[in-house]
């Protein structure tokens, strides 16, 4: 290694700079590479009268979104579907193209809630959703009598 050299030449080799780049990208977002390729983020946060669900959906529109309550949680879905069809007959020339996706996340709550005062908007590819604390099903945490 000659004075002024910052690595060794084992570390310039591409394969190895490549190698070093997989280790560095996992340190800047650790945990990214984990979720399925076409999932999105989720966050979930409490305020004093709410739970807060946000989901980041760029590129999706509110037809594609739908919410479903699951008890003491809720399933956001997105489906996709597109058509496109080019035709040119004076060079005979055909193309179509026809895809599908669709993916969802299961958000858990600490409790079961009842939706009828829960609101959701959708903005600027942020999905928003208010869950009132004051909409909890108590659950009967009694227990059955044995004779």
């Amino acid at each position: 290694m000659k004075k002024g050299d910052k690595l060794p030449k084992l570390f310039q080799d591409p394969t190895i700079q490549s190698w070093m780049n997989t280790f560095d990208d996992f340190f800047k977002e650790p945990f990214a590479n984990l979720l399925p390729a076409q999932s999105f983020r989720v966050d979930l946060y409490e305020t004093d009268v709410a739970f807060i669900v946000e989901a980041e959906l760029p590129g999706v529109t509110k037809d594609q979104i739908k919410v479903e309550p699951l008890g003491d949680g809720l399933r956001i879905s997105i489906e996709s579907k597109s058509y496109e069809e080019e035709r040119n007959d004076k060079q005979k020339f055909y193309k179509q193209e026809r895809s599908y996706s669709s993916t969802s996340r299961i958000i858990k709550l600490p409790y079961h809630f009842s939706m009828e005062n829960v609101k959701g908007k959708y903005a600027n590819g942020i999905l928003e959703i208010k869950i009132p604390k004051d909409d909890r099903i108590q659950e009967d945490s009694s227990y059955l009598p044995i004779d």
